[in-house]
């Protein structure tokens, strides 16, 4: 029994270790990439092809990200409060198959 759980513990172990080695060792050389076709933006729309790119134009990580890319953004029409925030939230009525990045439909009255 003590075998076993030896052997368990090793794996464990081992496959700890490979994961913080591709993560912290891999992911920071130039070649390799994380999120491999990831284009990233800051809160004023400029792309960058990646982290170290944005780095060098003098952007903190938290200043970039694909969400702050212009085909990621809400529409102002989704934003009647204009909180920021979509008012989906307020009413409890977000869904996957709405596009919150075109222009909502207004009713028709």
């Amino acid at each position: 029994m003590k075998k076993i759980i030896t052997i368990v513990a090793v794996v464990l172990v081992s496959i700890i270790l490979v994961g913080m080695y591709k993560f912290n060792n891999l992911a920071s050389k130039e070649s390799y990439s994380v999120d491999r076709d990831k284009n990233l933006c800051d809160e004023d729309g400029n792309r960058y092809k990646n982290i170290e790119e944005a780095k060098k134009a003098g952007l903190k990580e938290f200043q970039v990200g694909a969400t702050f890319c212009p085909e990621y953004k809400m529409d102002p029409s989704w934003d009647m409060n204009k909180d920021g925030i979509n008012d989906c939230y307020e009413s409890n009525s977000c869904s996957k198959n709405i596009d919150y990045m075109s222009p909502r439909d207004e009713p028709k009255t």
